[in-house]
């Protein structure tokens, strides 16, 4: 799901879901949306 399609749902801008998901890939040290869901996946 890109940014926009997620600002749409929750009614928040693209650059606060741009923070937010900057802010989930640094603290889960993750490189990026891929990674992320591979890792949750387990």
């Amino acid at each position: 799901m890109d940014n926009r399609s997620i600002a749409a749902a929750v009614s928040v801008s693209e650059h606060t879901v741009h923070d937010h998901v900057k802010s989930i890939l640094r603290k889960t040290a993750c490189g990026n949306r891929t990674i992320l869901i591979a890792r949750i996946a387990g």
